[in-house]
């Protein structure tokens, strides 16, 4: 058995990468989705 305070440093650690996975999966997302609308606008501005 882990003592208690390196069971909770571990699940805070894990709860941090899965929140950097979480952040960087919403920035490429966006990335992706401000590109596509940017492409949109070009398109229909030039008719």
């Amino acid at each position: 058995m882990l003592p208690c305070s390196i069971g909770v440093a571990l699940q805070q650690n894990e709860y941090k990468n899965k929140l950097k996975v979480k952040s960087s999966v919403i920035a490429v997302w966006l990335k992706i989705f401000m590109s596509n609308i940017i492409i949109v606008i070009i398109k229909t501005t030039k008719g």
